[in-house]
């Protein structure tokens, strides 16, 4: 098989045990969800397919009949699980998945959030209270309350910068993840569909030519 269509058929095969598994009604991992999500993005410019039919030699159609015979059982197998499911394939839920990827990361940010807020709370009453310092703390007083205004800032400070840390973590994955937000399993469907009857047709095709060459 050639490199394209060797991926493409090893991808489609192993999409069907995850499709499946929506089929049977049953929740899918992030990891599985992702996987149908790539294979769409990188297969959905169906020109690939077409380049590289064009571009095989005469030589070549024994293996490119293969490669279209078994990219006919894929998208078959896929279409007909499609076909006897449909309503489960409609109610996927990519959203939800994504949002469960995320929350996590989310969660985790929040809760920094929350700590950062108190902490600079605390910080801001201390450093208030030092704007007429003579007028509220005796001089003995002075050095522990801007030791303590020293040490809340600096906590404040590390909480802020650990809440913006974490704030990026959370963002750089919901930015990386955010095509399973949009993905309609719909249009893998269409996709895998569309691959079905170019194959069909292309295998039509060898067909007339061997049959031509056969009677000469």
């Amino acid at each position: 098989m050639t490199m394209t269509m060797e991926y493409l058929i090893s991808d489609l095969s192993s999409s069907i045990p995850i499709l499946q598994k929506i089929s049977d009604g049953q929740k899918l991992s992030f990891d599985e969800a992702w996987s149908l999500v790539t294979l769409y993005k990188k297969y959905k410019d169906t020109d690939s397919i077409v380049d590289y039919v064009e571009g095989t030699p005469k030589s070549g159609y024994s293996q490119l009949r293969v490669d279209v015979e078994d990219l006919v059982k894929e998208t078959t197998a896929i279409l007909n699980i499609y076909y006897s499911a449909k309503k489960q394939f409609k109610d996927f839920d990519a959203k939800a998945l994504y949002k469960k990827h995320l929350e996590p990361l989310k969660s985790t940010y929040e809760q920094a959030q929350e700590v950062s807020a108190k902490a600079y709370k605390d910080y801001k009453e201390v450093d208030n209270s030092l704007d007429m310092p003579e007028a509220r703390y005796s001089k003995e007083e002075l050095p522990r309350i801007w030791g303590l205004h020293a040490q809340k800032k600096e906590y404040a400070d590390k909480c802020s910068k650990r809440t913006k840390e974490l704030f990026m973590v959370y963002d750089r994955e919901r930015r990386r993840t955010a095509r399973l937000f949009n993905f309609k399993l719909s249009a893998f469907v269409m996709l895998v569909y569309s691959l079905n009857e170019m194959s069909k047709a292309l295998l039509a095709d060898l067909n007339d030519i061997e049959g031509k060459e056969g009677h000469r």
